[in-house]
């Protein structure tokens, strides 16, 4: 499928998005390429949505044993980590096709991220709400990678107390998800020492199976859901559908069955959908298992 040097050694500590693509790695090798579902999606979007109503889905899990034998509960309890693995597999899609331009662009975009976030958290600190002593290593050196570095410990420390700040600053959930992203590609994009870049031909194959993995996997959870909320009529609630945005190569009925919704899912149903954005109820912050807390796309739990 990928070069070896699209999975690189295990480093000492990996982030949650790496261990996952690793972990669901044997799965997009399983497939044939006439069974990788086009990407007809914003892909930072489906796995939002996902990782948003996670929580809520998982509540359904007993009721899924009960009522649903032979559904593959090994494939629902892995749905966070195809969420994660495609989210890591977008990201070596960015690198990838970044140009020397977009690189420069995007690093200007992560530090003013870092220098209002900076600015925030000194603000935070002076009132006793931040540890002042963790912002002393922010900013020390120039460059792309400590800056992106930098935005990993302001969005750490503010997604540890976020409780306590929530109504005291003016950074926003959005902000915090919108910063981790950002310094995440950046440092795609720029690659790494040990990392040769995958072409672009390479990454988009790599995301496609990820995304392939994902969306056959939340297709099946939504068709369950379907089936056990009929009569309440609120399955769109618990497992939303996906917005068609731009497709991709191949076809999938998997993609299309996760993007399009139903009277009885709350889905899109037969209104037209809008680009780049997700059907159903806004969805809950997003929780995700990350015991060495390290910032992810969603970089905080509320």
């Amino acid at each position: 499928m990928a070069r070896p040097e699209l999975v690189r050694g295990r480093p000492a500590l990996e982030l949650p998005t790496e261990a996952a693509f690793r972990a669901t790695l044997p799965e997009m090798e399983a497939l044939a390429e006439d069974e990788l579902a086009s990407i007809n999606v914003d892909v930072v979007n489906a796995v939002t949505t996902v990782l948003g109503c996670l929580p809520k889905l998982r509540t359904l899990r007993p009721d899924i044993a009960r009522h649903l034998g032979t559904f593959d509960l090994e494939r629902f309890d892995r749905l966070e980590q195809y969420a994660l693995a495609l989210n890591h597999a977008h990201v070596i899609h960015r690198g990838a096709v970044a140009t020397r331009s977009s690189i420069a662009q995007l690093g200007a975009e992560v530090m003013e991220a870092r220098d209002r976030l900076l600015d925030d958290a000194r603000s935070l600190a002076n009132h006793g709400l931040l540890h002042a002593e963790r912002l002393r290593e922010c900013k020390k050196a120039p460059g792309y990678r400590p800056a992106a570095t930098d935005v990993f410990t302001l969005v750490t420390l503010f997604k540890e107390q976020w409780s306590q700040i929530e109504n005291r600053t003016p950074v926003t959930a959005e902000a915090l998800q919108r910063a981790g992203s950002s310094a995440l590609e950046l440092l795609a994009a720029v690659g790494e020492k040990d990392q040769t870049i995958p072409t672009q031909d390479e990454a988009q194959l790599v995301r496609q199976r990820a995304y392939t993995v994902f969306v056959n996997a939340y297709s099946d959870i939504r068709a369950a859901v379907d089936y056990l909320r009929r009569k309440q009529g609120d399955a769109g609630t618990f497992a939303p559908a996906l917005i068609a945005g731009r497709g991709g190569r191949g076809s999938s009925s998997a993609a299309a069955s996760a993007t399009e919704g139903s009277p009885s899912s709350g889905g899109a149903g037969s209104a037209a959908p809008q680009a780049d954005s997700v059907a159903g109820d806004p969805v809950a912050p997003v929780q995700v298992n990350n015991p060495h807390n390290l910032p992810i796309d969603a970089p905080f739990v509320a």
